[in-house]
């Protein structure tokens, strides 16, 4: 059964239609005892390679396969990697990408198979210039989530970031703790 009505699947379906370059979804899940999560995840990600001939799904055990596991950096599942012509683009989602989820997933896709960052020249110019070294940035998709779409933009111009998206702060186990020590504002306030 599709989540997506008709005429949703020719919205994704056009908002996909400038991907050039094969998308892989590396898919990290596991077969028994894994999350609810899970299944909802694995419905969307099939409905989103529906859509388009250069998206294909790849599952991925985290418990059979640990060293892919963590050569990507999966710490939770559901998890989804997006690869482009088979090489890690640094973008990650954590969870389903489902709800207000789901178009940033869609975004990420084709940003990853498409050609352009869709950032101005001035912003790219501003990131050549001053970011010298990686830096892993971590997004957690709200409703309003503008910043999610702009950090996926910059991760094409800015090619050591690292981007992991992820349920809302509170949405997210308490188990879940920021790289570095830094934790966002929503964090804090439910700590």
């Amino acid at each position: 059964m599709a989540l997506l009505s008709e005429s949703d699947r020719q919205t994704v379906r056009n908002h996909l239609a400038g991907i050039h370059h094969p998308v892989t979804l590396l898919f990290f899940t596991q077969t028994i005892g894994g999350p609810e999560s899970a299944a909802i995840a694995r419905q969307v990600l099939d409905e989103v390679v529906s859509l388009n001939e250069h998206i294909s799904l790849e599952e991925v055990n985290c418990i059979l396969e640990k060293d892919r596991t963590e050569q990507y950096g999966i710490s939770h599942i559901p998890a989804v990697v997006i690869l482009r012509d088979g090489k890690y683009t640094r973008i990650r989602f954590f969870g389903a990408p489902a709800g207000y989820e789901f178009m940033s997933l869609v975004e990420a896709v084709a940003l990853a198979g498409g050609d352009d960052s869709g950032l101005s020249d001035a912003s790219k110019k501003l990131i050549a210039e001053h970011v010298t070294g990686p830096l892993d940035i971590q997004v957690f998709v709200t409703p309003t989530c503008r910043t999610a779409r702009a950090w996926s933009r910059s991760r094409i111009e800015w090619p050591s970031s690292t981007r992991s998206c992820g349920p809302p702060a509170w949405r997210r186990p308490s188990s879940w703790t920021c790289r570095g020590g830094i934790r966002s504002p929503a964090c804090r306030r439910r700590s």
